[in-house]
């Protein structure tokens, strides 16, 4: 895999996990690696408030922001994530975000193995 390009796939999870977790009276962003067969995974977690569930699905569209009143204060162009798929994408993996139990978000990242 490209380095740059993970890093910015990392930075850009990163930011995002601060920018939209100031809600959070604790700021806390785990990463986690592991291996399921023949795929590399990358976890990165927030205690942030989390994804509204009808949008999980889009936030990793181009330019699409969660309507929200953190985001309404909250500068940004709708990219970040988008860019984070298209990276992943074009290594081969995959990226879903989920909600954890309790607070915040899970985003994962899926890449395969054989690419790296």
């Amino acid at each position: 895999y490209d380095r740059e390009v993970m890093i910015q796939v990392l930075i850009n999870l990163i930011e995002n996990s601060m920018k939209f977790g100031k809600t959070s009276t604790k700021k806390e962003i785990t990463i986690r690696l592991g291996r399921d067969g023949d795929w590399m995974k990358i976890y990165v977690s927030d205690l942030g408030p989390g994804i509204p569930h009808q949008a999980l699905k889009k936030v990793f569209d181009e330019f699409y922001r969660v309507d929200s009143r953190l985001t309404r204060t909250t500068r940004g162009t709708g990219i970040g994530l988008a860019l984070v798929k298209k990276f992943v994408n074009l290594m081969g993996g995959s990226v879903t975000a989920a909600n954890n139990d309790g607070a915040g978000c899970t985003i994962t990242i899926s890449l395969p193995l054989s690419a790296g």
